[in-house]
């Protein structure tokens, strides 16, 4: 039976995750009213997830614990850690990542590399990382920037970098268009 749970809680992870997914490539970006530029951030859901995790399931296995204590309380350190260990940097990531595109560049927030402006004329090309699922953007002087492939209206992303570059500093990126279903600049859909 206990399998059972697993198979169960697994699933019902799996179809949550693939609706959150979903709904943030279908997501728009936020448009800053006086410049028209557009904000790109971790779909709502997707944050809201991450603080779940990391907030919410430590407090539950806690109320657990209570109910109904485990027989090896090393168990309850082990469930911690793993929610934690998880949860945090995801938390960290949704809650701080953010891609401002206008008309004259790029401006960047990471919670791993803090804050950086990028000007479209030093963007060299934009790649995918099929690994990893997300968009690199790489600039001079060694900058790059990450975006993952489920950030909110992805597509909307990939246009606004189709209108500012031309589609050669766009090539390496192909398979990412392919993962998000957008047509690469210059192909058709084949049936």
């Amino acid at each position: 039976m206990p399998q059972l749970k697993v198979i169960i809680a697994s699933a019902i992870t799996t179809t949550l995750l693939a609706i959150v997914i979903k709904a943030a490539q279908r997501g728009r970006p936020a448009v800053v009213p006086e410049s028209g530029n557009l904000v790109f951030r971790h779909h709502f859901f997707f944050r809201l997830i991450a603080l779940t995790i990391s907030v919410g399931a430590p407090i539950a296995i806690t109320a657990l614990y209570y109910v109904s204590p485990p027989k090896n309380e090393s168990d309850i350190l082990i469930a911690y850690l793993l929610f934690l260990g998880l949860g945090l940097p995801l938390l960290w990531e949704t809650m701080w990542f953010s891609l401002v595109v206008g008309p004259d560049g790029l401006d960047c927030r990471s919670p791993w590399q803090g804050r950086q402006f990028i000007e479209w004329g030093d963007v060299k090309d934009l790649s995918f990382n099929r690994s990893m699922n997300w968009f690199v953007i790489r600039a001079t002087g060694g900058r790059t920037f990450r975006v993952p492939a489920f950030v909110s209206a992805v597509s909307t992303f990939l246009h606004a970098f189709e209108l500012a570059l031309p589609p050669g500093k766009l090539r390496q990126a192909r398979p990412g268009y392919v993962y998000v279903g957008r047509v690469f600049p210059g192909e058709r859909y084949s049936d």
